[in-house]
């Protein structure tokens, strides 16, 4: 699947413009989106998009002709957050504007991905031309109509993915479990701080459901290495956000590897029961293991944060062994990957553990367990 991110539509030449005005751009594609689109479903991949249905820019074709439109409060500054303000959603004529521009944008062209951004607060939802009850009512509706959308969208266009994305994870929620098939964890894409994220993410949540993403950000200087930062991203759905043009050839051959290991892997990380094995908040490591629903095949990833602590103390003797859990104990099960192979009983491997395969700081390791 290969994404486009903001920018694509009429005006948006910077953040201040554009938002609202859901066609083409047609100095950007004057020839549409479809010639793009072909060529990269040429390669095999999909098409996917992004969108912020819910914003509108004073600079745009749908402020100038319905300001009313935007929340406010007539005696009020109308606060802009990210030069954008809010559409009142709870509107009937809003709810109708958005629903036939992106079923406009999604029957034109054979896009199989909605990114469905929110990166603003629901702030002065004023209603001018609402009478009292309605007005204090306007957060519900508003609601209930953005729930009402994307469930219309869907039923029309129902091989379309979504993804749910507020400024990061602000809207992950078992409400909108239920609509969309997945969540922008965080935009926070340091793979180390991506390593706690998901760990409490997936308390709740299903790993099918949960976007991880390769970039090359580094929040803590500590340039890990292109193999953690594909860990920590495989343990969800894995995604790349990084100009590889800019990779090694040696990082591309690289890369290619673990995308073909995820691809196998993925049933598993998906679909199969996730046990977390090693908080990242009570300790400097991180050990998450997924296993089929059969208990016939499982995969661990193994994280160390860090392997010092302030004072230089070694953290590496708190765990020898990581006790995995979810297997039938009494068969037999092949360990594989970034361990030296071997063979023992589900009961053992549950019972007395697997080594501690990292060495370092930002290291990891990915073992793959498979029945006999």
């Amino acid at each position: 699947l290969f994404v486009i991110d903001d920018g694509w539509f009429k005006g948006r030449k910077d953040d201040r413009a554009g938002l609202g005005d859901w066609v083409v751009d047609p100095e950007k594609f004057p020839n549409g989106l479809r010639p793009m689109i072909e060529k990269i479903r040429g390669k095999g991949m999909e098409f996917g998009i992004w969108v912020e249905p819910e914003m509108v820019n004073p600079d745009s074709d749908l402020y100038r002709a319905h300001p009313d439109w935007a929340f406010h409060y007539p005696s009020r500054v109308r606060h802009e957050g990210r030069n954008q303000l809010m559409l009142n959603l709870a509107r009937e004529d809003v709810y109708q504007y958005l629903l036939d521009s992106l079923s406009a944008l999604l029957r034109e062209n054979p896009i199989s991905f909605i990114k469905w951004d929110y990166n603003r607060d629901l702030a002065d939802p004023g209603w001018p031309d609402a009478d009292p009850d309605t007005q204090r009512e306007v957060r519900i509706r508003y609601f209930y109509n953005l729930n009402r959308l994307t469930r219309e969208l869907e039923d029309r266009f129902p091989d379309v993915w979504f993804e749910c994305c507020s400024g990061g994870g602000g809207r992950i929620s078992y409400g909108w479990l239920g609509q969309m098939d997945q969540f922008w964890t965080s935009d926070n894409t340091d793979p180390a701080d991506r390593v706690m994220i998901q760990y409490g993410y997936l308390h709740g949540f299903p790993a099918c459901a949960m976007v991880g993403w390769i970039t090359d950000e580094d929040w803590h200087n500590a340039k890990p290495s292109l193999k953690f930062r594909f860990h920590s991203s495989m343990c969800g759905v894995l995604g790349i956000g990084d100009n590889i043009t800019k990779w090694s050839a040696e990082q591309r051959k690289e890369a290619a590897g673990l995308v073909r290991l995820y691809k196998d892997i993925r049933p598993v990380v998906q679909f199969g029961d996730v046990h977390r094995l090693i908080s990242p908040f009570e300790t400097t490591r991180a050990a998450l293991e997924y296993v089929t629903k059969d208990a016939s095949e499982a995969v661990v990833f193994l994280f160390n944060l860090q392997e010092t602590i302030p004072g230089g103390t070694l953290t590496s003797r708190m765990y020898q062994s990581v006790r995995l859990r979810g297997l039938d104990p009494q068969a037999e099960y092949e360990l594989t990957g970034d361990i030296r192979t071997l063979k023992a009983s589900g009961e053992t491997l549950m019972n007395a553990g697997i080594p501690w395969v990292p060495r370092g700081n930002y290291s990891s390791a990915l073992i793959r367990v498979k029945k006999m």
